[in-house]
């Protein structure tokens, strides 16, 4: 989790970096990193009612890189480390 703060008075956002490894065949799919931010809105009964999640990179990009990582020097980069992005985060010139 990269940061966590509510927006609204019924709204918490998440933003956090997602990377993993699919297994799908012999050798399994590599998922590039990448950044999603998540609106969970709560309800008047304190439960989560709603979710959207919204990611720095459109969901092609993912594919292609996932399934031909020899197209990846072509596409977006993929998300720094989790650490970089906190900084990015709170330095006011990224804002």
């Amino acid at each position: 989790v990269v940061n966590c703060r509510a927006v609204e008075a019924d709204t918490v956002r998440v933003i956090w970096r997602l990377s993993g490894c699919v297994n799908l065949g012999p050798a399994g799919i590599d998922i590039k990193p990448y950044v999603v931010t998540t609106d969970l809105k709560v309800g008047e009964d304190g439960l989560v009612n709603f979710q959207e999640d919204r990611f720095d990179l459109p969901g092609w990009d993912i594919l292609l890189s996932a399934f031909f990582p020899f197209l990846r020097p072509l596409l977006k980069p993929e998300a720094p480390p989790v650490e970089v992005l906190r900084q990015q985060l709170a330095d006011p010139e990224n804002a």
